[in-house]
């Protein structure tokens, strides 16, 4: 009887230990810094060497950064064959990133704001002058993810930053 109370001591023991290693490294996982994802490395090369600009009031209200004021921004912005793309990082706090599109014939605008994560947090989308929140539809989240997969491509291409 003593050798099987021996081996229940045992492992209870083996038990508890790995159930607090478990805990253990369960909590170191949640401390440790996440990595940086791609739209977060693009975003600081934007803050780093992007061109000081500003949203309109009427954008950046609509967007919620600000109310009935200007938002400063750095702005990278690129136009080929009657697009313009664009992107804007938020000057005060590096947690806001605009993603837009502009195309040139119909003066349609599509703005994404997001953060450094990635997620698509808000869509504005403005035609013939007039913007309004939209809700996102299948192919407006696939629109941005195509766009921000643009962006992270041009800017690990140092090429567009000279």
């Amino acid at each position: 009887m003593s050798a099987m109370f021996r081996l229940l001591a045992f492992t209870l023991i083996a038990c508890s230990s790995l159930s607090t290693y478990a805990v253990a490294a369960s909590a170191a996982a949640k401390l440790a810094p996440k990595p940086q994802t791609q739209l977060a490395a693009t975003a600081n090369l934007i803050v780093e060497r992007g061109v000081q600009a500003e949203l309109p009031p009427h954008i950046a209200t609509l967007l919620g950064l600000t109310r009935d004021e200007s938002c400063k921004v750095r702005q990278r912005v690129l136009r080929s064959d009657g697009q313009i793309q664009g992107i804007d990082v938020t000057e005060k706090i590096h947690n806001d990133v605009v993603i837009f599109t502009v195309d040139e014939a119909t003066g349609r605008q599509m703005l994404y704001l997001t953060s450094p994560r990635g997620a698509l947090r808000r869509l504005l989308v403005v035609e013939k002058g007039v913007g309004h929140v939209a809700k996102p539809s299948k192919a407006d989240a696939e629109e941005f993810e195509k766009e921000k997969k643009t962006w992270n491509a041009r800017m690990t291409d140092h090429a567009v930053l000279k």
